[in-house]
C-alpha cells in the first residue's frame, strides 16, 4: 500500500493529494528508483489493547479521539527517536528505525521508543494500554520523489513484528532475542529469559524476550577507536621506574586523546582501576572544580564536618579540624569555612588536602590517575596535580594526562617532567578502516572522506556520520570542509531535535535536563528526545552528567544561534534560574554571572559579577575574581559612560578588583598601582557620603600605609572622619 511522503498515511490509488494532510502525492509510478536498496531495519508494531471493546463502549467521537491520541503519541515518540511511521492500521501503527543508518543504533532506538510508548500510554490514552512488538530484519527500500528511502512494508519481517506484539503483556514490550542480543555495548537491558513461541503464519518457532527497562550507556562522536595507537599504549604500559613521573598526550582537537584515556580506563587497562579527572566542566572559573567532581565520588558531598571526619578516619586519613572543614567546603561550597583562615591559607589547605586524598586513594587502589583536558584546568587544579606528581607516589605508567599543545600545557609538562606523546594523524588505511567499522559506506565515499579529514579521527568519523545521514544523496553532495561545519550539518539533519541541541548549547559543556526545560517549557517529549540524541552520539552520559559527544559539537551548535537570539536565551535562562533555583544560585553564583555576561545585560552584570567575584575570592580564586570584578567595571562604564561614577556598584567593583589584585600580585605590582590610581580618581570625583565611598577610601588608606606613603594619608583620614 502506498503512503503519503509527508504524514505516512495510507493513500488512495491514483489520488493526486493526501486525504489526511493535503500533501501533493507522486504521480502513479513516478519518482520511483529502478534500484532497490536492502536495509536492515528495526520494525516496531504498536497495538491498542482491547480496541474492539473500546469501539463498542465509546461513542463514535470519543473513539475517534482515542485513536487520534494513539496516532499522535506514536508520531511524537517515533520522531523523538529519529524513526519513521510507515503505516496506520486503525488501532495499530507500524514504525521503523534505521532507515538512515544500519546498525545497533536502530535496535536501541526502536526498543527505547517501544518502552516509552508502553510507559506513556495510560496517561495519554485515558488509562488504556498498548502492546508493542520489536524485530530487526531486512526490508526492501526505494527512493521516493523527494529522494527519501521508503521501506516497502511487506514481507516476513513485517508480519513477524505484527504477530510479536500479540505475545507482549498488557503494557509490555516483546522483542525477538536475535534483535536484542547486540545491545550490551550501548545499553543495560532488563529483560526476561528467552522463550520460544510459535507465531501465526510463521513456520519456524521464534525466540523472544519481554523487555521491562533499559538504561542508555550513551555513545560519542569521538568514540574510542584506538587504531594505530598501539605504540602509544605500549609506551605507557611498558614504562618503568626512572622513565619519569608519567605521560602527557598532546595533539589538536579531535586527534583521539580522550579516546586513549577511555581505552586505558577500560578494556586496554587490564586489571588496573582508574581515577578519572576531567576539566571539561561548565564552571571553568571555579577553583579546583575538576578535583571537586572527583572527590565527590569518594565522599558524600552532603556530609557535615563530623561525618566527613569519621569517613576520613575510616579510610586511614587522619586530618586536623581545619583540614576537614576545608575539605567539606570543597565538596560543597555551602559548608562554612573556619573564620580564622585567610583566603591564602584556604587556598593552600584546599590544594594540600585534595592532593593528599588523591594520593591516598591511589595508594589503596593502585589505580591509574587519568586527567583529561589539561588546557581547561584552573591554576589550583594544576597546582594540586603538581603536588601529586612531586610526591612520587604514582608509577610512571599510572599518571596520564591529555591536553592541546598550548603554552600553559607545555609549561606544565616541562615543570613536572612528564613525558610528552604528540599524537600523529591516522594513516589513510586506518582512517578507511575506522569509517568502514562504524558505518559501512561505499568505497568512493570512504576515499572522499579520508582525503578531506587528513587523518583526524574526530573529523573522519563526523564526516562519515554526515554522509550516512545523507544516504544516496551523499555522492552528489559537497561535504563540509571543517569539523565545526560537519557538526553543524549533523545538527541540521536532526529535524525537530535540532532545537533541543541548540538550546542545550546555551547551558554550556554540561547539559542539566531540568535547566533545559527552562528554555523548552512546552517540550512534552524532551526526555525521549534527549535519549534519542544520546543514541545518535550527539549527547552522551559522561562522568559528570549529560554532555555533548564532543565539546566541539557544543561550540558548533552554539555558533549556529544568531547572536541576538543567544543573548536573549542566556537572559531567559538566568531569570528562570534566579526564580526557580535560588539555592543553586547562592551556592554557585558564577552560573548567574556567566549567563548575565553572555546576555550582555548591563542591568544585571554588575551585581551578579560582584557576588560571583566575592564568592571565588573567598576561596582564594584571585584570577577569576579579578575577571568578574573587571567585567562589572567594564559593564558599568559601557552602559553609563561619563556617569559611571554615580552608579552604586562602581566604587565597590573598583575597590574589590584592587583588593583582589593586591592579594594575587602584591602591593608593588604595576597592575595593582594602576587599579588603585583608577580607584582614587573615582573617589575624588565623588563627593557623596556613603558606605561605598567609605570602603573605597579605607582601601586607598590601607594601600598607602603599607606602601609607606604616610604623609599623604592625612587627607584621607580627615575625609573618612567627615
Amino acid at each position: 500500500m502506498s503512503t503519503c511522503p509527508a504524514c505516512r498515511a495510507p493513500t488512495i490509488p491514483e489520488a493526486s493529494f493526501c486525504a489526511v494532510c493535503g500533501e501533493k502525492l507522486p504521480e502513479h509510478g513516478a519518482g520511483q528508483s529502478l534500484d532497490a536498496y536492502q536495509r536492515i531495519l528495526t520494525l516496531v508494531f504498536v497495538d491498542l489493547v482491547r480496541a474492539t471493546q473500546a469501539s463498542q463502549s465509546l461513542d463514535l467521537d470519543a473513539y475517534d479521539d482515542l485513536i487520534g491520541n494513539l496516532h499522535g503519541m506514536v508520531d511524537q515518540v517515533v520522531e523523538s527517536y529519529r524513526g519513521m511511521v510507515l503505516q496506520r492500521y486503525g488501532d495499530g501503527v507500524l514504525a521503523c528505525f534505521g532507515h538512515r543508518r544500519d546498525g545497533e543504533d536502530a535496535v536501541l532506538a526502536g526498543t527505547s521508543a517501544a518502552l516509552s510508548l508502553a510507559r506513556q500510554s495510560p496517561n495519554r490514552l485515558g488509562g488504556r494500554h498498548v502492546r508493542v512488538g520489536v524485530h530487526a530484519g531486512q526490508v526492501m527500500c526505494r527512493l521516493d520523489q523527494g529522494g527519501r528511502l521508503m521501506p516497502q512494508v511487506t514481507g516476513l519481517h513485517v508480519n513477524l513484528a505484527a504477530r510479536l506484539q500479540e505475545q507482549a503483556e498488557i503494557g509490555g514490550v516483546a522483542i525477538t532475542w536475535s534483535s536484542l542480543a547486540g545491545l550490551s555495548r550501548l545499553a543495560k537491558v532488563e529483560a526476561s529469559a528467552p522463550r520460544s513461541v510459535v507465531l501465526k503464519g510463521i513456520d519456524a518457532p521464534v525466540e523472544l524476550v519481554d523487555v521491562s527497562d533499559l538504561t542508555l550507556l550513551g555513545q560519542s562522536l569521538n568514540q574510542p577507536a584506538l587504531l594505530e595507537r598501539d605504540e602509544v599504549l605500549s609506551q605507557i604500559n611498558g614504562a618503568r621506574l626512572g622513565d619519569g613521573p608519567g605521560f602527557a598526550i598532546t595533539g589538536p582537537a579531535g586527534m583521539g586523546k580522550s579516546s586513549i584515556l577511555s581505552g586505558l580506563s577500560g578494556a586496554q587497562a587490564g586489571d588496573v582501576a582508574a581515577i578519572y579527572i576531567s576539566a571539561r566542566a561548565s564552571l571553568s572559573e571555579a577553583p579546583l572544580a575538576p578535583v571537586r567532581a572527583t572527590l565527590a565520588k569518594l565522599f558524600d558531598p552532603s556530609s557535615d564536618v563530623a561525618a566527613l571526619n569519621a569517613d576520613l578516619t575510616a579510610k586511614g586519613l587522619d586530618s586536623t579540624e581545619q583540614e576537614v572543614a576545608v575539605l567539606a567546603h570543597l565538596l560543597h561550597p555551602s559548608n562554612p569555612l573556619p573564620v580564622s583562615l585567610t583566603p591564602e591559607k584556604i587556598r593552600s589547605l584546599s590544594i594540600d588536602v585534595a592532593a593528599r586524598v588523591l594520593m591516598h586513594h591511589h595508594r589503596t587502589t593502585t589505580a591509574r590517575l587519568l586527567f583529561d583536558d589539561l588546557h581547561w584546568a584552573d591554576t589550583d587544579t594544576l597546582a594540586c596535580l603538581e603536588k601529586v606528581i612531586a610526591a612520587d607516589v604514582v608509577p610512571p605508567s599510572h599518571l596520564i594526562a591529555t591536553g592541546r599543545g598550548q603554552p600553559r600545557v607545555q609549561e606544565f609538562i616541562e615543570r613536572t617532567g612528564l613525558t610528552e606523546i604528540a599524537l600523529a594523524p591516522l594513516s589513510d588505511d586506518a582512517s578507511a578502516r575506522l569509517i568502514r567499522s562504524e558505518l559501512g559506506l561505499d568505497t568512493g565515499m570512504v576515499a572522499r572522506i579520508v582525503d578531506m579529514a587528513e587523518g583526524n579521527p574526530l573529523y573522519t568519523l563526523a564526516l562519515a556520520r554526515h554522509a550516512a545521514q545523507l544516504g544516496p544523496h551523499a555522492e552528489n553532495t559537497e561535504l563540509p570542509t571543517s569539523i565545526e561545519a560537519t557538526f553543524q550539518s549533523i545538527i541540521d539533519a536532526c529535524g525537530p531535535q535540532k532545537d533541543v541541541v541548540l538550546m542545550a548549547s546555551i547551558l554550556g559543556r554540561l547539559v542539566e535536563p531540568r535547566h533545559l526545560r527552562h528554555l523548552l517549557p512546552d517540550r512534552a517529549q524532551l526526555s525521549d528526545e534527549l535519549d534519542g540524541l544520546k543514541i545518535e552520539g550527539i549527547l552522551q552520559s559522561g562522568p559528570d552528567g549529560l554532555q555533548f559527544g564532543h565539546v566541539l559539537m557544543r561550540d558548533a551548535a552554539y555558533n549556529m544561534i544568531p547572536a541576538r537570539r543567544r543573548r536573549s536565551l542566556h537572559a531567559q535562562l538566568a531569570n528562570a534560574l534566579r526564580t526557580a533555583e535560588p539555592d543553586l544560585c547562592a551556592t554557585y553564583p558564577q552560573i548567574l554571572a556567566d549567563h548575565s555576561l553572555a546576555a550582555e545585560d548591563h542591568d544585571l552584570i554588575p551585581g551578579d559579577c560582584i557576588v560571583a567575584g566575592m564568592h571565588v575570592l573567598r576561596d582564594a580564586g584571585f584570577a577569576p575574581a579579578i575577571r568578574y570584578f573587571a567585567s562589572a567595571i567594564e559593564s558599568i562604564e559601557t552602559a553609563h559612560g561619563d556617569g559611571a561614577k554615580a552608579h552604586p556598584a562602581y566604587l565597590p567593583a573598583l575597590s574589590l578588583e584592587a583588593s583582589a589584585r593586591v592579594q594575587k600580585d602584591g602591593f608593588a605590582h604595576p597592575n595593582v598601582l594602576k587599579s588603585y590610581n583608577r580607584l582614587e580618581s573615582a573617589v575624588q570625583g565623588d563627593a557623596s557620603v556613603s558606605m561605598e565611598r567609605m570602603a573605597a577610601l579605607y582601601g586607598l588608606f590601607a594601600h598607602r600605609v603599607i606602601s609607606g606613603q604616610l604623609r599623604s594619608c592625612r587627607p584621607m583620614v580627615d575625609e573618612m572622619a567627615r
